[in-house]
This record gives structure tokens, sequence and C-alpha cells, in this order.
């Protein structure tokens, strides 16, 4: 019974991972089809901000970003 059950949740968990990521693939594909020199600029500009606020927050200086760290008592 064990064994029959351990098969079926990495089996499932196997399925969940691979449509993720043919949904992040499917996702990536449609981004190059659009204004790629807009979308990749825009990405990189949005990951430095996070970055810097990150830093920042971890340095004690800033607090802007502690409701990401309070969304995870939601999960």
């Amino acid at each position: 019974m064990q064994t029959a059950y351990h098969i079926t949740y990495n089996a499932g968990r196997i399925f969940s991972y691979s449509f993720a990521g043919a949904i992040a693939r499917l996702v990536g594909v449609q981004s190059t089809k659009c204004a790629l020199e807009v979308v990749l600029p825009a990405g990189a500009l949005i990951a430095g901000l996070f970055l810097i606020a990150l830093g920042l927050y971890l340095a004690g200086w800033n607090r802007a970003i502690a409701w990401i760290e309070n969304l995870s008592q939601y999960i």
C-alpha cells in the first residue's frame, strides 16, 4: 500500500512540474513573438529594483517589501 502511495504521489508531482514547465515555455515563446525589445528591459528593470529593495530590507534600512515576507503566513 505504501508503494502505491509513493508511486502515485511522485507521478503526480512529476506531472505537475512538467505541466508548469510547459506553461512557462508557452509564455516564453509567446513573449518572444511580441515586442521582445520592450519585455526584456522592463523585466531587467523590475528585477534590478527588486534586488535594490531586497538589499535595503535586509540591511534594515527600509521595510518597503515586508509585505512579501508577510504573505508566507498565508501559505
